[in-house]
C-alpha cells in the first residue's frame, strides 16, 4: 500500500469495559477508544486483523478514516498501541480525531537517504543519533516521516543536524535546530593506547624541563 492511498478501519461502539472486554479478543476483536473534540471519549472495538494491517501501515504519523455505524466519518491517527510483551498482538487502540483546520504536532521516523562518503574514506559506518523528529502541520500537510541527506558526510566532524532536514513549507519541525540526526562513528581508543599516549606526553614534558 502506498503513501497516496486512503487508510480506512471500521469501527463498533462496545458498552462493555474494564475486564468484561476479554471476550471481545476471544471473538478476534480489540478494544478501543477514539478521543474526540469537545465529545465524551467513544468506547469502540475493531476487527483485530484490520487493525493491525492499518497500524502496520500508518504507524502514528498517517492519517486514517474511522468508519463508525452511525456516526460520520472522521479523520483520525493511531495515537497509542498496547502490545501484547510476548505474542505481540494488539491489546488495545487508542484513536485521536483530527480538526482539518487545526495543526497537529506528532514524531514521525527519519529516513537516511544518499550515500556517506565518510563510509569508503574512513571505513566506518554512519550512526543515527534521532530516529525520530516532532513535526507540525495540518492534518493534509503531515509527512510520514522525514529525509535526512547523507551525502555531506565525509570526515568525524561532519553531522547532520535538524536544521538541515528539509520539509515542506507547511510542516515545522519543532526539535532543537542544532540537535545531531547522523554523524558517522568516531572510533574510540583503546585504553591501553590512550595510556600510552598520557604517559609519552609526561615523559616528553619531563625531558623538557630538564
Amino acid at each position: 500500500m502506498n503513501a497516496s492511498q486512503t487508510l480506512t478501519i471500521t469501527g463498533a461502539v462496545r458498552t462493555t469495559v474494564g475486564k468484561t472486554v476479554k471476550h471481545l479478543r476471544k471473538q478476534g476483536r480489540v478494544p478501543g477508544a477514539l478521543y474526540r473534540h469537545g465529545d465524551p471519549t467513544l468506547h469502540l472495538s475493531f476487527d483485530a486483523a484490520s487493525l493491525e494491517r492499518v497500524c502496520r501501515s500508518a504507524g502514528t504519523s498517517r492519517m486514517v478514516t474511522l468508519n463508525v455505524e452511525g456516526d460520520k466519518p472522521r479523520q483520525v491517527l493511531v495515537h497509542r498501541v498496547e502490545r501484547d510483551p510476548i505474542k505481540g498482538r494488539i491489546l488495545h487502540a487508542v484513536l485521536l480525531e483530527l480538526r482539518m483546520t487545526e495543526k497537529v504536532a506528532i514524531e514521525v521516523p527519519v529516513r537516511m537517504v544518499g550515500e556517506a562518503p565518510a563510509e569508503k574514506l574512513l571505513g566506518v559506518p554512519i550512526v543515527t543519533r534521532l530516529e525520530k523528529v516532532r513535526v507540525e502541520a495540518l492534518p493534509d500537510h503531515l509527512p510520514t516521516h522525514v529525509d535526512a541527506d547523507i551525502s555531506s558526510l565525509s570526515a568525524y566532524q561532519d553531522a547532520v543536524r535538524v536544521r538541515d532536514l528539509v520539509v515542506a513549507p507547511e510542516v515545522t519541525i519543532l526539535n532543537d535546530p542544532d540537535e545531531v540526526v547522523a554523524t558517522p562513528l568516531t572510533p574510540v581508543k583503546p585504553k591501553e593506547a590512550e595510556a600510552a599516549e598520557e604517559e609519552a606526553e609526561t615523559q616528553g614534558a619531563a625531558d623538557t624541563e630538564e
